[in-house]
């Protein structure tokens, strides 16, 4: 939902670039009022489809109990309605803006954990078509740098009432409590039932204790500056919202929509460009093979003419 977010981002600025002459902007339509009609409306479908996905998880699990793990059941109580919902991914750091947009509401969880712990794993998790899942220890300490930064300067923008910085650490040795911690901050209620996923790692790398990535190629500027953000990411207290840095956030994705847009029109322009050079192409080889055709006949002329004589 990320591009999703962009992509809704764009169409607003292709529909309010033109002041009252554009659709949206004549009828009063703010980037808030679109965003979030969008935002309630996925909110709205998916709520809608919750028992479609509690019957596909049922029915996966009568045909193999053990895709479906016991910990992670979708509900258990079916006289109990989902009122919310969870989406979490890694690139999802990358778009807290435009999320943000689609729901003002949501709340965000940033679980960072120690840069040299997530390049290792990273380094020796496989995808399930067996694909590495980085191509070297650079990429790993770059994929991080990337996330964690991303996550670290929307709280100092937004403040820590909107996004709660979770360290792995304090899941991993001190779960209940920081589980109850984090659901406090969502406004749900802790429950025994929550640590049950923690008992049991999935879906995750397995690291040996003697296992030591060897890059020699790879950046030491990198290096320091995923350290400077580890320790900078350390800071344990509440950060307050900044209005400059919110600021911030918001021009740079504006004028990252607007920049696609303006991809779509520029594309539009290199189009009508590249028929016209192809026409002309078009024209000029035409042009070229008549003439080669005349040569060729002036040709044959001149050596009936020498013929004859």
């Amino acid at each position: 939902m990320g591009n999703f977010a962009m992509n809704v981002a764009t169409a607003y600025t292709e529909g309010s670039g033109r002041g009252e002459r554009s659709q949206l902007s004549a009828a009063g339509v703010t980037s808030e009022t679109f965003f979030a009609s969008f935002g309630s409306t996925i909110n709205q479908l998916l709520l809608a489809h919750c028992d479609s996905m509690i019957n596909l998880a049922r029915t996966a699990a009568q045909a193999d109990p053990n895709r479906v793990h016991e910990a992670f059941q979708i509900t258990r109580d079916e006289k109990v309605a989902k009122s919310r919902w969870v989406d979490g991914t890694p690139e999802y750091s990358m778009h807290i803006v435009g999320l943000r947009k689609l729901f003002p509401n949501a709340k965000f969880i940033h679980i960072v954990r120690d840069v040299r712990s997530v390049v290792k794993s990273m380094l020796t998790f496989r995808n399930v078509d067996g694909h590495d899942l980085v191509e070297s220890e650079q990429a790993a300490y770059e994929y991080w740098l990337r996330t964690v930064k991303a996550c670290w300067d929307s709280e100092k923008a937004w403040g820590s009432d909107f996004i709660r910085r979770v360290h792995y650490g304090d899941l991993v040795h001190n779960g209940r409590e920081t589980l109850r911690n984090t659901l406090e901050f969502v406004g749900e209620p802790f429950s025994e039932y929550c640590l049950e996923p923690l008992h049991q790692r999935i879906n995750s790398s397995l690291v040996s204790d003697d296992f030591e990535p060897i890059d020699e190629d790879i950046d030491a500027a990198i290096v320091k500056e995923c350290d400077r953000l580890w320790a900078a990411v350390q800071f344990p207290g509440a950060l307050p919202p900044d209005p400059d840095l919110i600021s911030h956030q918001e021009l740079a994705f504006a004028d990252r929509a607007k920049y696609l847009c303006g991809l779509d029109e520029e594309h539009e322009r290199l189009c009508r460009v590249h028929q016209a050079l192809q026409q002309e192409f078009d024209d000029r080889t035409s042009w070229a093979l008549r003439l080669d055709h005349e040569n060729q006949e002036k040709d044959q002329l001149i050596r009936n003419l020498q013929k004859h004589q």
